[in-house]
C-alpha cells in the first residue's frame, strides 16, 4: 500500500509540475503581464506615432497642393501678360 501511495504522489507532483509550466490554468505569471502591458504600450505608442505621421503627410500635401496651385495660377497670369505684350508689339509694327 505504501509503494502504491508513493507512486500516486509521484505522479501528481509530476503532472502538477508539468501543467503548471505549459500554463494549462491558465494563469500568467507576474513576469509575463509585465511583458505584455509592455507590448501594448509599445502597441499603442507606435499607433500614435503612425497617426501622427499621417497627419503630418496630409498636411504637408495640402500645402503642396496649395503651393503649386498658387504658382499655376501666377504662371497664367505672367503667359497671358506676356502674350499681350506680343500681341501688342505686333499690332505697333505693322
Amino acid at each position: 500500500m505504501k509503494i502504491w501511495q508513493a507512486l500516486l504522489l509521484a505522479t501528481l507532483l509530476v503532472t502538477m509540475s508539468v501543467l503548471s509550466a505549459c500554463d494549462l490554468f491558465g494563469g500568467q505569471s507576474a513576469r509575463e503581464k509585465q511583458e505584455q502591458e509592455y507590448y501594448q504600450q509599445q502597441l499603442e505608442a507606435y499607433q500614435k506615432i503612425q497617426e501622427d505621421y499621417q497627419k503630418r503627410q496630409e498636411e504637408y500635401n495640402k500645402r503642396l497642393q496649395e503651393g503649386l496651385q498658387e504658382w499655376s495660377d501666377a504662371y497664367g497670369e505672367w503667359q497671358e501678360e506676356q502674350l499681350e505684350q506680343q500681341m501688342k508689339q505686333i499690332e505697333e509694327s505693322q
